[in-house]
């Protein structure tokens, strides 16, 4: 159990918390394992360096991919990001990936990939679709970013006031405390 914490209030005013209690249900959806590692065979050359990750959904699929890969002479990888379970990805906390030329995912959509392409805007990636069984590559436009960053802290400069959500959901980016950004 863990509890989330609401807050409303805006600054110099005292902020007011409502705690609610949740619980974590994990969810394993089983995929075609034969068919995703018999796309790889068609798709790579077995010398090439794999790093595997997928969501939570999909994570316990990647470590029965690995050794059927590796049966073939692939030589892979599960990166691992503390807190996250080793190959999980989110939307915001991803791996930076080491000894690997290209990067699988295995998932739907686009969004916790971009996470990892992000974090690794050097290596190639791609994914394995479980639900259509297509493996794509994948692009993400790392100057354009940059330049939406900096115009979106170009805004904020001139900012007389900002407002900080702090989260502490688990896996969920880095904690700050409000100390700490106060220091900033």
């Amino acid at each position: 159990m863990s509890n989330i914490i609401q807050s409303t209030g805006s600054y110099p005013r005292r902020v007011h918390s409502v705690l609610s209690t949740f619980s974590y249900v994990f969810v394993d959806i089983g995929i075609d394992l034969a068919h995703f590692v018999d796309t790889v065979k068609a798709n790579f050359d077995p010398d090439t360096r794999l790093a595997l990750v997928a969501t939570i959904q999909f994570v316990t699929s990647l470590q029965t991919a690995k050794k059927a890969m590796e049966q073939h002479g692939f030589r892979v990888c599960i990166p691992h990001c503390p807190p996250l379970s080793p190959g999980e990805l989110l939307g915001c906390t991803s791996p930076r990936i080491q000894n690997a030329d290209a990067v699988l995912y295995l998932g739907d959509g686009r969004f916790h990939l971009e996470s990892v392409m992000i974090a690794n805007p050097l290596l190639p990636a791609y994914r394995y679709d479980p639900y259509d069984k297509s493996i794509t590559q994948e692009f993400y436009d790392h100057k354009l970013m940059r330049q939406r960053r900096k115009a979106a802290i170009d805004v904020a400069k001139s900012a007389k006031r900002f407002g900080l959500i702090l989260g502490r959901f688990t896996g969920v980016g880095p904690h700050l405390s409000l100390a700490t950004a106060q220091s900033v």
